[in-house]
C-alpha cells in the first residue's frame, strides 16, 4: 500500500478522534446536539497507533475538562460529539456492549465508516468511505465487506478515490484466500502485487477500526464508572 494511502487512513482516524465527546441515549435529532451535555474527551496515555505514535497526540491537549455525563442504564443509543456539537459516532449499546450498526463521521459530517457489531465484536456489513480530507472523493465508498464473529468473511471490495475498483479480497474466517487488483489506470495487477496490496490494505483498515473502537470503548468504560445522579 502506498504512503499516501496509509496517510489517508491515519488522517481519517485523527479526524474522527479529535475533540470527541459523548452523550448516552441522546434523543436529539442528528445535527441538533444538546450542547449542555458536551465534554472534552482524552485518551489513555498508553495506546499507540499503527505507526507507533501515542494516540493522545490526536486529541487537543489543552481542552478544558468539564466532567462526564452520568450513564442511565446500560442499554440505548450512545453518541459521541465533538466540541462544536457535531455528530462523530452514533450507535446502540445492548447490555453495555456495542450492538447493531454503528456510524462514524468526520468533522464536516461526512460518513467515515458504518460497521455492524454483536456483543462488542464486529459482525455484519462494513462500509468505509472517503472523507472531506480526500477532496473530491469525499462521500465515495472506500471499501465494503462483512464480518462474522469478529473476522472478515466473504468478499471485500475496495475502490480508488476516483471510483475505479482497486482490490477484491476473498476472506474465510479472517484468512485471506485470494485477491485480485487493478492499478489506478485500470490495468490489472499481477497476482503477487495484488496479494501484497491486499495484505497491506487489510492491515491499515484494521488499524483504523481498532483505533476508533478503542476510543469508543474508553468512553463506554468512563460512563459506566460514573455514579447515577452525579452532575
Amino acid at each position: 500500500m502506498s504512503s499516501p494511502a496509509r496517510l489517508a487512513l491515519s488522517v481519517a482516524s485523527a479526524l474522527i478522534l479529535t475533540h470527541c465527546a459523548s452523550t448516552p441515549e441522546d434523543e436529539a435529532p442528528l445535527g441538533q446536539p444538546k450542547l449542555e451535555k458536551l465534554e472534552h474527551a482524552k485518551l489513555d496515555p498508553g495506546p499507540e497507533d499503527a505507526d507507533g505514535k501515542p494516540l493522545t497526540k490526536l486529541i487537543e491537549p489543552h481542552a478544558p475538562a468539564t466532567g462526564l455525563v452520568p450513564v442511565s442504564g446500560k442499554d440505548g443509543r450512545f453518541v459521541i460529539r465533538d466540541a462544536k456539537g457535531s455528530m462523530r459516532v452514533d450507535g446502540v449499546l445492548q447490555e453495555g456492549r456495542m450492538d447493531g450498526i454503528w456510524k462514524y463521521f468526520d468533522p464536516s459530517g461526512r460518513r467515515l465508516a458504518e460497521l455492524g457489531y454483536r456483543g462488542d465484536q464486529r459482525h455484519g456489513p462494513v462500509t468505509l468511505f472517503y472523507v472531506s480530507a480526500d477532496g473530491k472523493a469525499a462521500g465515495r465508498k472506500r471499501m465494503t465487506a462483512a464480518y462474522e464473529s469478529g473476522s472478515l468473511n466473504g468478499m471485500a471490495v475496495s475502490w480508488y478515490p476516483g471510483g475505479g475498483k482497486q482490490l477484491e479480497r476473498d476472506f474465510d474466517s479472517g484468512i485471506l484466500q485470494g485477491s485480485r487488483g487493478w492499478q489506478a489506470d485500470g490495468k490489472e495487477m499481477t497476482d503477487g502485487a495484488a496479494q501484497s496490496a491486499a495484505l497491506d490494505l487489510s492491515r491499515s483498515e484494521d488499524a483504523l477500526l481498532e483505533e476508533l473502537e478503542a476510543f469508543v470503548q474508553l468512553k463506554i468504560r468512563q460512563h459506566a464508572s460514573e455514579k447515577p445522579g452525579v452532575p
